[in-house]
């Protein structure tokens, strides 16, 4: 089952995209990045961006929530254009 991220790891990203690249993933793909880095020595965080996720027991500030609102915007619009596609 490749909807866990894993085949976010086993497709070899740093092959296909620039290093000054940035991937938007929504919040399931965060744990798989650590693995990703590892594996690919050309790849750094900075090549991520995702969703500030809250912790426990302790609401986004106001830039955080804006950050994911934003966030959330930007992928609503590309998933938005790959369904007219």
């Amino acid at each position: 089952d490749h909807n866990d991220g894993s085949m976010m790891v086993e497709m070899g990203l740093a092959n296909k995209i620039h290093e000054m690249d940035c991937v938007g993933v929504d919040g399931g793909y965060t744990q798989h990045i650590p693995t990703l880095l590892e594996r690919e020595d050309s790849l750094d965080v900075r090549n991520f961006c995702f969703p500030i996720r809250k912790k426990p027991g302790q609401d986004l500030d106001e830039h955080e929530a804006l950050f994911n609102s934003e966030f959330a915007g930007f992928r609503s619009m590309i998933e938005a254009t790959f369904g007219d596609l």
